[in-house]
């Protein structure tokens, strides 16, 4: 083992794993490499990898036609003849790797009937690339700058459609995964909707696009799906929410604690009509802002002030003072704030009821319009979708990408779950604690 001047050590020829032939090989070319001062990208064009890996491919073809046809080379026609079919010689095709394009030979067979696994029929681009595509187009990168991207990076030609076909690989995946099967009981659900411009047959307009988002029985946060709104009705509206609901029942879900939405007029009706148990707890943060909406800026800091000691107050009564105190004060500048909060404050008086762990976990739909953040991130590079389907599948990749990386429950879930179990009773289901489970 030979150290180097740093204090490691040089990897030693059974470490490397590679034959002494390929090494004797490779050494004249490297040096060669490093006396042209080539680039990393120049260094994987012109090395020969393409090459390797291509004659490996073929040798996996082979096997697997052999597998096929039950016979190998070398056997007699005989041998052939009783199987009854036969290779056929050998087609071309270029793939694209990320060590470049990539020329090889794929056997065929008389009847046809031989279809590749490792290069299935068609398939030209590898995983690697394609996985690359996939992430990019993710993050909101348009179509001609991924082109531009993939092109520079593993030099190869890419043609114009290679990105949608790469993304459209994944739609049967994104179509099970908004309609998979979710949770019977879920705690606390917040539901939203935002606004993408999408192209219809009268033109772009701005179409409404449904999410959902909870907390399960252990406390971990959950998508539990995306829609979006058809021809007949781009805007939101609660008869639309009304079939998210009917949805989510489709999909097992059998109760909800408390649901979280905006003011949207009917939406607590929708909710009441497909679960009669559950609670609706309007967004507070909803409600200061649509009565602020009017507010002078030279009085908004002393207005939210006063709305402040109405939704901050310590009860119910409280709150219920605080807002005959808001009337007295603003009736007469400020209708329209007053209006919204004597309007709103009945439908909040579950909120008092609560304790400061749940009440601060409900009383806003924060946590859904975070999403939507991170949605418009990808879909402000967009000024319009051709169309519905492609706006949700791109919505759908990022949710799910987002989705994944919820593994976690909330630091304060005990402290919630044990004022659920007191307030909900027999409706929590049993379950075995985050700290007592075999892979926490």
């Amino acid at each position: 083992m030979t150290k180097n001047r740093r204090g490691g050590r040089r990897r030693s020829a059974d470490e490397r794993m590679l034959p002494e032939a390929l090494e004797e090989l490779l050494r004249p070319m490297a040096r060669e490499a490093a006396r042209e001062q080539m680039t990393l990208g120049q260094v994987v064009s012109s090395s020969p990898m393409s090459e390797l890996l291509g004659r490996f491919v073929e040798l996996m073809l082979e096997a697997e036609q052999e597998h096929h046809l039950g016979y190998g080379w070398g056997e007699r026609e005989s041998e052939a003849l009783r199987f009854g079919n036969r290779r056929n010689g050998y087609g071309s095709k270029v793939l694209k790797t990320q060590f470049g394009e990539v020329p090889i030979s794929v056997p065929r067979d008389r009847e046809g009937s031989f279809l590749p696994r490792v290069v299935p029929k068609h398939g030209q681009l590898s995983e690697t690339i394609a996985g690359q595509i996939l992430s990019l187009y993710t993050s909101g990168m348009s179509q001609r700058d991924i082109h531009h991207h993939i092109e520079e990076l593993y030099n190869i030609e890419v043609d114009d459609g290679l990105v949608s076909r790469v993304v459209a690989r994944v739609e049967p995946e994104l179509i099970t995964w908004r309609n998979r099967p979710l949770e019977a009981v879920w705690p606390c659900i917040f539901v939203d909707a935002l606004y993408v411009n999408t192209r219809h047959e009268s033109g772009v307009e701005r179409t409404a696009v449904y999410t959902a988002v909870g907390y399960n029985c252990e406390g971990i946060r959950q998508i539990l799906g995306v829609w979006m709104a058809g021809e007949g009705q781009k805007s939101e509206s609660a008869s639309f929410w009304h079939q998210v609901l009917l949805d989510l029942k489709r999909r097992g879900v059998e109760d909800i604690f408390i649901l979280c939405a905006d003011g949207l007029s009917g939406m607590e009706q929708a909710v009441a009509t497909n679960f009669p148990q559950t609670r609706f707890q309007r967004c507070v943060v909803h409600l200061i802002r649509n009565s602020m909406r009017y507010v002078p800026s030279k009085l908004r800091q002393e207005a939210s002030a006063d709305v402040r000691a109405i939704y901050q107050a310590v009860s119910f009564e409280a709150a219920k003072f605080a807002l005959q105190q808001l009337q007295e004060k603003w009736r007469r500048k400020e209708p329209h704030l007053c209006d919204v909060w004597k309007n709103a404050l009945p439908h909040l008086e579950n909120l008092w009821t609560y304790g400061y762990a749940l009440r601060r976990m409900v009383y806003t739909t924060n946590m859904v319009e975070n999403l939507h953040r991170q949605i418009r991130k990808v879909t402000k590079t967009k000024s319009s979708f051709p169309n519905h389907d492609s706006a949700l599948r791109l919505i759908t990749l990022k949710l799910r990408e987002i989705h994944d990386g919820f593994k976690l429950p909330r630091s304060d879930w005990a402290a919630i779950r044990s004022e659920l179990e007191l307030t909900f009773q027999d409706r929590v289901p049993n379950y075995v604690p985050w700290e007592g489970r075999a892979d926490s």
